[in-house]
């Protein structure tokens, strides 16, 4: 279908779930802002230490920072900064970054100004030439994901509780208008849309050919019948059924799914 829009001159995305950002810059703001909230998370410093490494092309090594922690008894994250801001050759844009950081590692209070410092210097980079499309993406799906947790549970909640929010949702931006958004059934879950087309209703598709084998009244059919409820009541105002009279040159007849909406005729 991808290939088809694009054939036709419709602009059209594969929508997946993203759980991670994509670009360094929103990894490593991610990862430091978990390390303030939980500063004794060992796996988190790998995260940090490698995103900033890979955006600003330092080599701290992630294992020196945590035996230098525990040897000292300081914590990880104010190790690293110590031990990143002392690299030779440290570009001005990567020094601010951490200056920029270092007051939240003994402040909580200063993370929100702080967020906003860093975000404000990833989007100077983008106003730059040859700026990466990771970075556009992440900045767009930073600003949307923001704006809703705030709206969720008010901009002033404390830090672990905008972390558990950013945790569950999707890191993917939301396409740009006039793009038709291509998903599966599962990941339009808890969506809705103005308009939603349906395709495949066809036998051997929905349903499966593996739910049919295992019998109409099956835990396998039931579960095929509650994933088309899902995907026909994720529209708001339009929707378009569709199938196709052969996939990969074998003829399916219409699905079930449709006989029992009355939408088509029992065949047999």
């Amino acid at each position: 279908m991808h290939k088809a829009l694009q054939e036709s001159q419709v602009p059209s995305v594969i929508s997946q779930r993203r759980d991670d950002f994509l670009s360094p810059e929103f990894r490593w703001l991610a990862a430091g802002l978990r390390q303030i909230a939980r500063p004794l998370d060992r796996r988190n410093v790998t995260v940090l230490v490698e995103a900033f490494n890979r955006l600003t092309g330092t080599e701290v090594s992630v294992e020196q920072v945590i035996t230098d922690a525990e040897t000292t008894g300081r914590g990880y994250l104010i190790t690293w900064l110590e031990t990143a801001s002392r690299q030779q050759n440290l570009l001005s844009s990567a020094a601010n970054l951490l200056t920029l950081l270092s007051p939240c590692a003994g402040d909580p209070s200063a993370i929100k100004v702080a967020i906003e410092a860093i975000v404000g210097e990833f989007g100077q980079k983008l106003a730059g030439p040859g700026s990466e499309s990771d970075l556009e993406e992440d900045m767009a799906a930073w600003k949307e994901l923001t704006r809703d947790i705030a709206g969720y549970i008010g901009k002033n909640a404390p830090l672990e509780q905008f972390l558990q929010e950013l945790q569950i949702r999707s890191k993917e931006p939301t396409p740009k208008s006039d793009t038709v958004a291509l998903m599966t059934i599962h990941g339009a879950k808890g969506r809705e849309f103005d308009c939603v087309y349906v395709i495949g209703l066809a036998e051997d598709v929905m349903p499966s050919l593996q739910s049919k084998q295992k019998g109409d009244r099956s835990a396998q059919m039931e579960e095929e019948r509650r994933n088309c409820f899902v995907a026909i009541t994720r529209t708001k105002e339009c929707l378009g059924l569709s199938r196709a009279e052969n996939y990969r040159g074998w003829h399916k007849e219409p699905s079930r799914f449709l006989v029992e909406m009355g939408l088509v005729e029992n065949e047999k």
